[in-house]
């Protein structure tokens, strides 16, 4: 029985596999133009479309499932001989079809009805998907590809001077855009679950953002942009992995994500942002080994987040920051502002002005173990949460302060404070818990405001004191 039915499933398969065919059009031809050829065309056929320039606007039915296929240059142009727009590439409405190969130029904008797309996707029912690979999108005015309704896969695919609508905007479940090149182009939209955005390039896009994802259990992998006129990289979204992006000159943020639980920003690198490099929001999320340098603070009116823009700015209960490395920022360096936040072995350096903090703690159930705060203009690590504890972190070279402990319940223990240009602790609130600390070389190794409730194993530099310091 097991053989018959293995018998009969072969012969069904090679029946289907028997009965495609392969339509090929070419001008001047008996099939001269690519629609006559999609007509032609029965469902599972390959229409192979050979070298030209073809002035349609094309039609892929509901229902006629088929493969697209350039052979050599095939460009699909917007305009016809006379310079009238057609409107847009293609239209799709069969929910699995594969296009490959074409050049799509001039998309001209006829107005709601026939926008300037190259391809625009609106496929009903069930079905494999859509590919769009190995093709490129030149002065298309509405966007390169728009589709909704289904899952979408654009790869290889170039994009130049797409500068309304985006280059790839989908609406739809399980999208995956990957390894294409957009230069001076809009970027990448996507709304719907598990998107999958990895290997792209953007060059001075000129949009809000350059790549957009709404989608719950996304990743964002390995894409690079170069200039951006707004954020970066934006995700929206639950159980999202942005990992090993790299982000330069963005005139907002270079990766911002402030909504959603689970998500983990990991090993990214960004480069000159206006507002912070890297914003990280939601309950349960992880920011670590990322790299963010020379945020620029070049706001002409600051909100309340950006009047005094961070390197990464982590909110949202029960966060991890982990091994980040954040330097050169005009603004501070890390500020993290979450009820159980861990602060672990982060690296800041030469941040600041003089009213700016190398890490910023605020919120409740505080901890930093090992992170390092090196020549920061300004404070060095200033703790506003109660209770918290800090342990075995390093403050040195710093203008002002290397440690405040603002907010009454805290342990400092263990922690050194080197060669800070005022004190090396300033030791502002009751109830702290101090212990086997070291300071030396600072103005003023350690202060108190109030006094401090134990304080115990503490070295100073020469002179300093071995006793409780004296109340300001």
């Amino acid at each position: 029985m097991l053989r018959i039915g293995s018998c009969l499933g072969a012969f069904v398969l090679a029946t289907s596999v028997a009965s495609a065919a392969t339509i090929v059009v070419k001008p001047g031809s008996s099939v001269p133009t690519i629609q006559f050829g999609i007509d032609a065309a029965a469902p599972g056929d390959t229409v192979t479309v050979m070298s030209g320039v073809y002035h349609e606007s094309l039609v892929i039915p509901l229902g006629k499932p088929l493969a697209l296929k350039a052979k050599g240059t095939v460009i699909v142009d917007g305009r016809g001989a006379g310079g009238a727009a057609h409107g847009p590439g293609i239209r799709v409405f069969d929910p699995s079809v594969s296009i490959r190969g074409f050049r799509f130029r001039d998309q001209s904008d006829m107005g709601p009805g026939n926008p300037g797309i190259g391809v625009i996707a609106a496929p009903a029912g069930l079905g494999l998907g859509i590919v769009i690979e190995a093709c490129s999108f030149e002065y298309c005015r509405d966007g390169g590809i728009a589709m909704s309704g289904a899952s979408l896969t654009v790869r290889k695919c170039s994009f130049r001077d797409v500068t309304n609508g985006f280059g790839v905007g989908v609406d739809g479940f399980g999208a995956v855009i990957e390894n294409c090149q957009f230069a001076g182009s809009h970027g990448i939209d996507v709304d719907g679950g598990e998107a999958r955005i990895r290997g792209n390039t953007l060059r001075d896009c000129p949009s809000a953002t350059g790549i957009r994802v709404i989608s719950n259990g996304a990743l964002i992998e390995k894409n690079t942009i170069l200039g951006c006129e707004g954020v970066g990289i934006l995700h929206v979204g639950d159980d999202g992995v942005v990992r090993k992006n790299k982000v330069e000159h963005c005139e907002d943020r270079g990766i911002l994500h402030d909504s959603g639980s689970h998500c983990v920003l990991e090993s990214n690198v960004v480069d000159g942002a206006v507002r912070e490099g890297i914003l990280l929001g939601g309950a349960f999320s992880v920011a670590r080994k990322n790299v963010v340098r020379h945020v620029r603070n070049g706001f002409a009116s600051p909100t309340l987040l950006a009047s005094n823009p961070a390197g990464m700015l982590v909110f949202g209960g029960s966060v991890v920051v982990e091994a980040n490395v954040i330097e050169d920022c005009a603004g501070d360096g890390l500020r993290v502002s979450s009820g159980g936040a861990e602060v672990v072995k982060n690296r800041i350096s030469r941040c600041g002005t003089n009213s700016a903090f190398g890490l910023l703690a605020e919120g409740t159930n505080f901890v930093a173990v090992g992170n390092v705060v090196i020549g920061v203009r300004g404070d060095g690590f200033v703790v506003n949460a109660s209770p918290a504890e800090v342990t075995s972190n390093r403050a040195s070279s710093c203008t002002r302060d290397g440690f405040e402990a603002n907010f009454p319940t805290q342990t400092f223990e263990k922690n050194t404070a080197t060669g800070n240009g005022a004190e090396g602790f300033d030791l502002g609130a009751p109830n702290l818990t101090f212990r086997k600390n070291v300071a030396k070389g600072n103005r003023l190794d350690v202060a108190a405001s109030i006094p401090v409730m134990t304080f115990e194993f503490n070295a100073f530099g020469s002179g300093g004191p071995l006793t409780p310091p004296e109340v300001d």
